[in-house]
């Protein structure tokens, strides 16, 4: 097979795709934030409010269900909502709004094995297939813990820990150290946890997140509308040439071209494979709207 090395030249993007994800993710906070100063209903990083329309974690919402043993009417609704938005969008959240994806894309390079060759690449990328694939089990096994020691205990026993609800927790600690002068004893505990779980905790996002685990479960129900889909009438590996960009530009190890369907429900839409593709072989929009 012939290799993309001096064949071809990586595309240029007018504003880098990780540029933009950034961008959403900080304004996305910012809206959270500024309920904190009062601008507007809140409520809490798990069930808050934006501009009437209010929006509720689907793994808070299904803990508090089994912890109170309720269906909970005045939240059934927002869950519904969020719930569609995954099943057509997939994990649209974890890549252009958590928290947590936005510090580790600021502090954190992925190594994607580029500057290996030959078969070593190939071990390495082998590797993170592998790596990805237990991390999606152990990721399940989180989640029906979650929801088992939610039941047993009576409250909400991952939201302890969840590095979203840290994140916000800590924020609005700070909202409060700067309005009311009031120190608490959160402004320790939660920026302290948030930074293990970043940044020690490397691959937590794949291996111990639940609610990663609970959007991978409801994008599976929707394998194919907005969901990157390989052109392979214009993909270069039906030119003959090894060309492997979507797979080390994918931060999910996803390889489209091996397993295009299966994989889908673990993809972000980052945007990060149709971005870096060189000839343009990949949309997430359906076909006959990418066609025009």
């Amino acid at each position: 097979m012939t290799t993309t090395n001096g064949i071809l030249k990586n595309k240029r993007s007018l504003i880098p795709v990780r540029y933009l994800r950034i961008l959403t993710a900080v304004v996305f906070i910012l809206l959270v934030l500024a309920g904190g100063f009062g601008l507007y209903r809140v409520g809490s990083p798990s069930a808050f409010e934006i501009f009437g329309i209010q929006f509720v974690c689907p793994l808070a919402y299904l803990q508090m269900v089994l912890a109170k043993r309720s269906l909970l009417p005045r939240l059934l609704v927002s869950f519904v909502m969020v719930t569609g938005i995954i099943i057509l969008f997939g994990r649209i959240f974890c890549a252009w709004m958590c928290p947590t994806s936005l510090v580790r894309s600021i502090f954190s390079k992925r190594a994607t094995g580029n500057n290996a060759n030959g078969k070593r690449r190939q071990e390495l990328q082998q590797e993170q297939l592998s790596s990805s694939a237990s991390g999606t089990a152990t990721s399940y096994a989180v989640l029906g813990g979650a929801l088992a020691s939610s039941l047993i205990f009576g409250f909400p026993v991952f939201c302890l820990v969840c590095p979203v609800g840290l994140f916000f927790g800590t924020a609005f600690a700070l909202i409060k150290l700067f309005t009311i002068q009031r120190v608490g004893w959160e402004l320790l505990v939660f920026p302290l946890i948030f930074v293990v779980e970043v940044f020690v905790l490397k691959s937590g996002c794949i291996r111990l997140c639940p609610l990663g685990a609970l959007q991978r479960i409801l994008a599976s129900l929707n394998p194919r509308f907005f969901r990157p889909t390989i052109n392979k009438d214009v993909c270069l590996r039906s030119r003959n040439i090894d060309c492997q960009v979507c797979l080390k530009a994918c931060p999910e190890n996803i390889n489209l071209a091996a397993s295009e369907r299966s994989a889908k429900a673990g993809c972000t839409n980052c945007l990060e494979c149709v971005e870096k593709c060189p000839v343009n072989s990949i949309s997430v929009l359906p076909k006959k709207v990418a066609a025009k």
